[in-house]
């Protein structure tokens, strides 16, 4: 889902609390970037908005090979329900990417990452197989 997203896998958890591994593939000559991350989300029962929480892991994974290891990591998503089907989504990315990255790259991440990402998450919310989709302590809101 997120922008060059490589590999994305459950670790251990479920429900509201997961930890999981991603790979962010980098262009050649660059090593890719990975992460282990502790998730986390809960829903305002007044509200209808889910906040959700992602900070890097440290310890739970011996480092992979051809990647270097995001250390310093945190996602953070507001989901607000708008009208029956609807919602609006704010979503934060904050991470010191390690190693030496040239300012082309970094360009292109902040450009566009975050617009790809939106596209793809919105795309895949809309296949059948999430249409009746729910998440542990979810409700809808309208």
């Amino acid at each position: 889902m997120d922008f060059h997203c490589r590999e994305s896998r459950l670790i251990e958890g479920s429900g509201s609390e997961i930890v999981y591994y991603h790979r962010i593939d980098f262009p050649w000559p660059l090593a890719d970037r990975d992460a282990v991350s502790f998730a986390t989300y809960q829903q305002d029962s007044r509200t209808g908005i889910v906040h959700s929480l992602n900070r890097a892991l440290s310890g739970t994974l011996p480092p992979q090979d051809g990647a270097i290891r995001l250390e310093d990591m945190e996602i953070r998503w507001t989901i607000t329900p708008t009208a029956p089907g609807q919602s609006d989504v704010v979503y934060y990315l904050r991470t010191d990417p390690a190693g030496s990255l040239p300012a082309w790259l970094i360009n292109l991440a902040i450009d566009k990452g975050p617009v790809k990402s939106m596209q793809a998450f919105r795309d895949m919310v809309q296949r059948p197989e999430y249409a009746s989709a729910t998440a542990e302590g979810v409700e809808e809101y309208y």
